[in-house]
């Protein structure tokens, strides 16, 4: 879990960073700016949005998603045996 050290850091160069376009290569400018590896950086901005209100509902649409997939993946496979 990231520390608020941490947190306050990656919300200082997110609000540097200004507004964006293409929201992939913002979280990528933040990752390079602070200096962190990709794996490390993404980990410590999810624990960062975990502590958002919001994260249960954008969990929720993520987690419908993948659920939609998962089941298209096993109707085909069913249909392929």
């Amino acid at each position: 879990m990231g520390s608020p050290q941490e947190f306050n850091e990656i919300i200082e160069v997110a609000n540097e960073i200004g507004i964006v376009n293409d929201s992939h290569k913002y979280i990528d400018d933040i990752i390079f700016t602070i200096g962190y590896e990709k794996n490390v950086g993404l980990a410590k901005i999810i624990d960062l949005f975990r502590t958002s209100p919001k994260w249960e509902e954008f969990t929720k649409l993520m987690s419908f998603w993948i659920k939609q997939q998962a089941d298209l993946i096993r109707e085909n496979y069913l249909i392929t045996r």
